[in-house]
């Protein structure tokens, strides 16, 4: 590798820097575009952010007479750019500009801007509405009703004291027996009469206190089934958490499955030269006189539009930003690896030579110099939180 350091410019063109069109695509192409590009499904982003994959058809469809009120879809379009990656202030940007005004700009922090670009102004946040939904309403006074309800009905059925008192002492005499009296005779004593032995009532006392030992016998010889039954009830306790635990386990694998990307070759050819005139108004004399031979001298002029750029030169750090309209950038290195969105509106040159570059998604991924397209695999960059940019190499290697 060249030991040359690789560097990159930023340079205006003649156009004014006020003048900036709005970009060509919408909210909805660019959100299906980047989730296209990482190879994800609809499915996998509405488990990561809970959002139903009917809304998220209707928002990459642009169907905004199918979703809620717009403070809604605001948390639906940040929390998805967050789980792909995307600039969030970016994607709210073109959500105002889909609901056609800019009554409300959304995000807090502008998106990061080129070195010596004019600052972009930055955008204040949506304030969703205070306004409390009718269905609310409605349940809170069902809610009500339901209390009141409930509230007659116990004290209608409450009984007064007097009353409960006087029917269970009728019933206690009702279940009471009364002995019936029976007439003793006397009997009387003479010579003749056997004597018979009284029964002792000490003899009678240990007969009962017998009687009554044999109930807790009796209870001892329950408690060995009662032990069992609690034994059991707990293996099948203890079963039915293992079974969890499992189900558990399988869906933790089954996410992991889902978050894994599969990596596929990049198709050639990449790009084409051409020698349409139309082209090369577009690329400065500055730009041309800095070509350095042996360098691969990359030149983007982001003509029609804003286009979103994420690109590595060599073993220099991963930038990722938006090219505003009117915005160049020159990239230089021995081998550079460059991912565009919204490419269509801007003019690619490669050692001062024009790109005709094809897409019918708007989003292209490049390697320069073409021939080493065979090394690298797409997607070129990957994100694996919001924030975070790694290449399709080092995660293929954190998979061995």
């Amino acid at each position: 590798m060249n030991t040359e350091q690789s560097s990159e410019e930023m340079t205006n063109t003649e156009n004014p820097a006020g003048t900036e069109t709005p970009i060509r695509m919408t909210i909805g192409e660019y959100l299906k575009a980047a989730r296209e590009e990482k190879t994800l499904s609809l499915k996998v982003i509405s488990q990561h952010t809970k959002i139903s994959v009917t809304i998220l058809e209707s928002i990459e469809n642009n169907n905004f007479d199918k979703l809620p009120s717009k403070a809604y879809v605001i948390g639906f379009v940040k929390s998805y750019s967050k789980t792909i990656g995307l600039d969030e202030a970016e994607c709210l940007k073109l959500l105002n500009e889909a609901y056609g005004s800019t009554e409300h700009t959304i995000a807090k922090t502008a998106p990061t801007s080129l070195e010596g670009a004019p600052p972009t102004n930055p955008p204040v946040e949506a304030t969703p509405s205070k306004e409390i939904p009718s269905q609310y309403l409605t349940i809170a006074g069902v809610f009500v009703a339901l209390i009141i309800l409930f509230a007659i009905v116990i004290n209608n059925t409450n009984t007064k004291p007097g009353e409960e008192v006087a029917a269970t002492e009728e019933t206690i005499e009702k279940e009471v027996v009364q002995t019936p009296l029976v007439d003793v005779k006397p009997q009387e004593l003479s010579e003749k009469t056997p004597l018979t032995e009284d029964s002792d009532p000490v003899v009678e006392e240990e007969a009962a206190e017998q009687t009554d030992d044999e109930q807790p016998v009796a209870e001892e010889e329950t408690k060995p089934e009662k032990k069992v039954e609690a034994a059991e009830k707990k293996v099948v306790e203890d079963q039915k958490t293992e079974e969890k635990k499992k189900e558990e386990v399988k869906e933790e694998e089954s996410k992991k499955e889902e978050k894994k990307i599969t990596l596929r070759a990049i198709p050639m050819p990449l790009y084409t030269e051409t020698s349409e005139e139309s082209f090369y108004t577009h690329l400065p004399e500055n730009i041309k006189a800095a070509k350095i031979d042996g360098k691969q001298n990359i030149f983007i002029n982001a003509v029609d539009g804003d286009t979103w750029i994420t690109y590595k030169s060599d073993n220099d750090d991963i930038k990722k930003f938006v090219l505003h309209q009117g915005r160049t950038l020159l990239i230089r290195g021995d081998i550079v690896r460059i991912f565009l969105g919204n490419v269509n509106v801007a003019r690619i040159f490669l050692n001062n030579k024009a790109l005709k570059i094809s897409s019918r998604s708007g989003v292209k991924s490049l390697v320069f110099p073409q021939e080493n397209a065979k090394d690298y695999k797409l997607p070129l960059f990957i994100y694996p939180k919001p924030g975070q940019v790694i290449t399709s190499s080092e995660y293929e290697e954190s998979l061995n």
